[in-house]
């Protein structure tokens, strides 16, 4: 049973073509050649052709009967693919269409119940009677005909009632669940938070209610303040509401959080301010993580202390002494060796190859307090500008992730004009720094002998080399700390 053609669908058919009469014996020829009834040569020699020209003849005709008998996929005929891409954007371009019609017609509808909870909840304003005094009586009036003077109420009602209305528009604003009207829309027609809405909603209120609590008082307010900081800011508004009476959580999350900016501001006053006013004194070391197509690579980045200066920036495969020693070496070679190489506490920081390599070059290590990143601000923070640059390529090869992170290093140093700086670029301050008159070995001998005397007082090593280091370079005028910190002395 033939199939049906489709509405629009063009038909495949095409009738047998028209042969002119004066081609009418050539086109015999060719079909009597290809029904093998004779031979290539004798079709040849009757049209006058060359044997080759009259054989390209032929297998050209085979082959389009070969195509034309190809099986071809069932169904409608696909459509170019630029028409289909518009077709589809077409599409998708409805579909949002139709959706923000719908938000539009879901605010629509939340807007006006929120009009009618705000109409409901407003109290509607008293009418003014006006002062009258009691009419004079007339002749031709009596005194059933007399009415009593209007009075006026001094004292406004205690309770205003909640109209039916405004309950009945929360209700719906609250239990709609059409599509577009989420908890942050309808309480962004109510005027509310949509924490505030879900919790109302949980507890089956009806719904919030403009708020007319009083402040808590001077006594409430500071026994929440002194609860945020005998908890350290732990506890939360709930429970900080529930600890003192007559204050609500919103005002214990207000009262926690001004708390909380005081004792950050505090911490910032008191805090000691490291400051490295000369280039070269203090240089950092430390290693960026990155994934590449090759798998797992190591930025090992070192910079000033004083300077947002790269020195070097070496992509290695493998995290461990031999390319620690190996990067910092090159990174000696290339910019000078500083007086103190700052460095955590990596187990490959530390081993024999990098002690070996800072004793050859004469630079004492310098590493912070167990898990206390901020020792080590400067590079930290340049490490946060490294991960944002590398991040905003995507993904690296080995060799593409070198050549990057030397352009990173080129134009994070002599492009980056900063106000720290005046307005110039690290690499400007660099090239401009002088040499520093400080004998490495008198440096050395007065650090050991520090750590020496801080040691037989009971010290940790680290500590006491750690405290060595800062105090000899204090002393030296390469390093100000401030304000300095307090010497308890036992008495």
């Amino acid at each position: 049973m033939a199939r049906k053609r489709r509405p629009n669908e063009k038909s495949s058919y095409r009738p047998a073509p028209k042969v002119p009469p004066e081609l009418a014996d050539r086109y015999q020829v060719v079909a009597l050649v290809i029904a093998e009834q004779i031979s290539v040569s004798e079709g040849a020699r009757r049209l006058g052709m060359a044997r080759a020209n009259f054989q390209t003849l032929v297998n050209r005709t085979k082959e389009s009967m070969v195509t034309t008998l190809m099986p071809r996929p069932t169904g409608p005929t696909p459509r170019p693919a630029e028409e289909a891409a518009l077709s589809d954007e077409v599409e998708t371009l409805r579909k949002d269409n139709e959706r923000l019609t719908q938000q539009l017609e879901t605010m629509d509808r939340l807007l006006g119940a929120a009009g009618d909870v705000i109409r409901g909840l407003r109290q509607p304003a008293r009418p003014r009677t006006p002062k009258t005094s009691p009419r004079r009586s007339t002749p031709s009036s009596s005194d059933d005909d007399e009415e009593p003077p209007a009075t006026v109420s001094s004292t406004p009602p205690t309770t205003c009632p909640t109209p039916t209305g405004s309950m009945s528009a929360m209700s719906t604003v609250m239990t709609m669940r059409e599509p577009g009207a989420t908890w942050r829309r309808r309480a962004r027609a109510l005027g509310v938070g949509a924490s505030t809405l879900r919790r109302h909603a949980r507890r089956g209120v009806p719904g919030p209610r403009p708020s007319r609590a009083r402040p808590p008082s001077a006594e409430s307010a500071s026994a929440i303040r002194g609860l945020v900081r005998q908890l350290r800011g732990l506890a939360g508004a709930a429970s900080l509401g529930k600890s003192v009476t007559g204050v609500s959580r919103r005002q214990a999350a207000k009262l926690k959080h001004d708390e909380l900016t005081a004792i950050e501001r505090e911490r910032k006053a008191t805090a000691r301010r490291v400051e490295v006013p000369a280039p070269g004194v203090i240089r950092g070391f430390d290693a960026l993580e990155t994934r590449t197509a090759e798998g797992r690579r190591w930025v090992l980045a070192a910079g000033d202390a004083s300077v947002p200066y790269r020195t070097s920036l070496e992509v290695v495969e493998r995290y461990d002494a031999r390319a620690v020693a190996t990067a910092l070496d090159a990174d000696f070679t290339a910019h000078g060796p500083p007086l103190v190489l700052r460095l955590d506490r990596a187990s490959c920081h530390r081993a024999p190859p990098v002690v070996s390599l800072l004793e050859r070059w004469r630079v004492l290590p310098l590493h912070g307090p167990p898990r206390y990143p901020r020792y080590y601000g400067q590079l930290e923070r340049q490490n946060r500008e490294h991960r944002a640059w590398l991040a905003a390529h995507g993904a690296y090869s080995h060799r593409d992730l070198a050549a990057d992170c030397s352009h990173l290093r080129t134009v994070l140093n002599g492009q980056w004009r900063r106000p720290t700086l005046e307005w110039r670029t690290a690499e400007c301050v660099w090239e401009q720094r002088g040499e520093l008159a400080i004998d490495r070995d008198e440096l050395r001998d007065a650090v050991a002998d520090g750590a020496a005397r801080r040691l037989r007082a009971g010290l940790h090593h680290d500590l006491a080399w750690r405290l060595a280091v800062e105090n000899v370079l204090t002393n030296k005028g390469v390093l100000r700390i401030t304000p300095k910190p307090k010497v308890l002395c036992a008495h």
